[in-house]
């Protein structure tokens, strides 16, 4: 049975064994408690590291020959709340150099976005 008593919202008998504002409390408590349940386990995002060694995998596999990396990636954005995360990987491969964008999903798999060539 639940009924309205001065501003408590009032479960169970009429005495009230429980009452709304510790319910809203301990709600709020599990709803916390939950959402760090639910983003240690669940979303176990790709480290920098890895996302930027996958970047510059998917670089030099556009390349033919010998490609090599002249610059260490860089990690430029994450994207909330897919947490993705933007890499720029620089290539070289004769006397070009080019910049590679990609975009690396939280199982660290790179995925293209443009390719940029410099000093042109």
């Amino acid at each position: 049975m639940a009924s309205c008593h001065r501003g408590f919202f009032i479960l169970g008998s009429e005495k009230g064994l429980f009452r709304g504002r510790t319910m809203g409390k301990l709600s709020g408590v599990c709803a916390v408690l939950l959402l760090q349940m639910w983003s240690v386990s669940a979303v176990a995002e790709c480290r920098d590291r890895d996302a930027k060694a996958a970047g510059d995998a998917l670089a030099k596999s556009y390349f033919r020959g010998n490609p090599t990396i002249f610059y260490p990636a860089k990690v430029f954005k994450r994207h909330w709340p897919s947490l993705h995360k933007e890499v720029a990987s620089y290539v070289q491969i004769g006397n070009y150099k080019y910049s590679i964008f990609s975009l690396v999903d939280l199982e660290c798999k790179a995925r293209f976005i443009k390719r940029t060539r410099q000093n042109d």
